[in-house]
């Protein structure tokens, strides 16, 4: 008997660990809190580290090489492509200010705004999502798809 109950724990701890590091965490802001959090830290060790997802998964009419470009107050709306597996969206905003919404399952994941220089990163499911940008500065804005080293 007491065999068969330690056989129980074991396995409802497995699921629970790899239900917690296949999830998503949110802070306050309406994202997806992708800073060294013990979450990350668990699911790197389980899963290994995941890859970002390639340019070319990106399909848009903003898309210029490896980024998206807007023009002011320009709206964009970009389809990540499936993946056999989980991967990181990383952009980086190389001019002006950009507001960024990233649905996947019917659900908004991730909103934020993001000025010239900042970056950020976010996880796709493996089924994909769609990336909606709105450029906020009247110059335009460009945002920089990073790849895998």
């Amino acid at each position: 008997m007491n065999k068969i109950l330690i056989l129980v724990l074991v396995v409802i701890a497995v699921v629970f660990a790899v239900g917690i590091a296949a999830g998503t965490t949110h802070d306050d802001d309406d994202g997806i809190d992708t800073e060294g959090s013990f979450v990350e830290d668990l699911k790197d060790s389980l899963l290994g580290e995941t890859k970002n997802v390639p340019p070319g998964d990106i399909i848009s009419n903003c898309r210029e090489d490896d980024g998206l470009v807007l023009f002011n107050g320009q709206s964009c709306t970009a389809r990540i492509g499936e993946g056999g597996y989980v991967r990181d969206l990383a952009l980086q905003a190389l001019s002006g200010s950009v507001r960024l919404s990233f649905l996947q399952k019917d659900q908004v994941t991730i909103r934020k705004d993001l000025a010239a220089g900042d970056d950020l990163t976010f996880q796709v499911f493996k089924e994909g999502g769609s990336l909606l940008t709105q450029c906020l500065d009247p110059a335009g804005c460009a945002l920089a798809i990073i790849e895998d080293d």
